[in-house]
């Protein structure tokens, strides 16, 4: 069993928070952008030990690789009450530090979208956060999303920026074979407008020369 020690900024204090749920992380004085905010702690298990959980605990989770999930069992924990916001002020750094994105001002709700950590559909829910650009439903799915991948550059979780990667990758290729099909398309009328010319010239060409005979 691999635990870690969380730890919660001393800027910061749970306070209950209804309309999410039950409680949220708040601050208590000013925060300056990238200052630390939160280390999360607990238990890192695999997938599998992960799907078995699901149905007979409590816990607070975090996905930190492709295949490892940070449990928290400890209930009331401050650091384990932070609340989504599809128009966050918090974001990662590495699998388990939340930084400031912005300045936060005394008695701001932190927030971070959970698309900068969730890769699997295990925590999907409507969202009621409130900001203008709100998804309504959040979803494992969100990080593939090409908007959020200049917004939340460099905080997204490791494991979702190497996906992220690849599919930039997938998608600078199939742009470059469909210029090159569309290349090769261009050049195929090309010579096809080229010989007809060609063949209506000598054509008319024959023609006259038949004519002056």
């Amino acid at each position: 069993m691999i635990t870690a020690s969380g730890r919660i900024s001393p800027k910061l204090e749970a306070r209950e928070c209804q309309r999410k749920g039950g409680y949220g992380v708040y601050a208590r004085e000013y925060l300056q952008k990238g200052e630390l905010l939160i280390v999360w702690g607990g238990e890192i298990i695999t997938r599998d030990e992960f799907q078995k959980l699901k149905t007979e605990k409590e816990f607070v989770s975090l996905q930190i690789e492709e295949d490892f999930y940070l449990i928290s069992y400890s209930k009331g924990r401050a650091e384990d009450c932070v609340n989504h916001s599809c128009n966050p002020n918090a974001g990662l750094q590495g699998q388990i530090i939340l930084t400031a994105l912005r300045d936060i001002l005394p008695d701001e709700e932190i927030c971070y979208d959970y698309a900068m950590s969730d890769g699997s559909n295990y925590d999907e829910f409507e969202c009621r956060c409130g900001a203008s650009a709100c998804r309504k439903i959040i979803t494992g799915s969100d990080w593939r999303l090409p908007e959020l991948w200049t917004r939340y550059e460099g905080y997204f979780s490791p494991y979702l920026q190497r996906r992220i990667r690849h599919l930039q990758q997938e998608v600078m290729q199939t742009n470059k074979n469909r210029q090159a099909g569309e290349s090769r398309a261009y050049l195929a009328v090309d010579s096809r407008c080229v010989e007809s010319v060609s063949n209506g010239f000598f054509s008319t060409t024959h023609r006259l020369m038949r004519k002056q005979s």
